[in-house]
């Protein structure tokens, strides 16, 4: 049994793991048996969730607007997208760029007082671990919780969360998406195929 548990482990096998392999032998089983998966599944669950979102209210407005401009500014197509990508970005995506580095300039220009709220904090610190008689490990814990208070009031004070920096982010990959969308739908003339188009 060990000899033949000992080959079956030395022998190359891609599918199961060690634990399988000593599960299936130890069942009574000479080889282990093979697990196969099915992509199909996962394939076809994404296709319905492309599917769904190429459907939706907010690709199709986008879609629907995009053919109106096509429409009512006689641009061929190859324009009309380009106009259509970089109207998007200046109206968009450049107000919400220049927002985040607003806010991330204000929260740099924190630095320097919050500096010297850290060597102040580590004044009291030092008074406190003397005269309540701290270990190491509770005046770092309490260090920290006051470093961080102090950093989320003065972040709160200044307005300059350093999540609002991401709006961009939450703001334009939706919108990448949607456009893909639109611009994908027109391609391939759906969500309904129509031989006229």
């Amino acid at each position: 049994m060990a000899l033949a548990l000992r080959c079956l482990l030395l022998r190359p096998s891609y599918h199961l793991s060690a634990t399988a392999r000593v599960a299936a032998v130890g069942a009574g089983g000479d080889r282990p048996v093979a697990r196969h998966f099915s992509v199909s599944a996962r394939r076809d669950g994404v296709a319905e969730m492309l599917q769904s979102v190429a459907s939706s209210r907010p690709v199709l407005a986008v879609q629907e607007g995009i053919v109106s401009l096509h429409d009512v500014s006689g641009l061929p197509w190859w324009a009309t997208i380009l106009v259509t990508t970089v109207a998007a970005r200046g109206l968009v995506t450049l107000p919400l760029g220049l927002y985040q580095s607003y806010i991330l300039a204000k929260f740099e220009n924190l630095r320097p007082e919050m500096d010297a709220v850290v060597v102040e904090i580590k004044k009291e610190m030092s008074v406190a671990v003397r005269k309540y008689q701290w270990d190491q490990k509770r005046a770092k814990r309490v260090f920290n919780k006051a470093v961080k208070k102090q950093m989320s009031e003065l972040i709160a004070q200044h307005n300059c969360h350093p999540l609002k920096a991401g709006l961009v982010l939450w703001f334009q990959f939706p919108f990448w998406i949607g456009l893909s969308m639109a611009l994908r739908n027109l391609s391939w003339a759906l969500p309904a195929r129509d031989a006229a188009a």
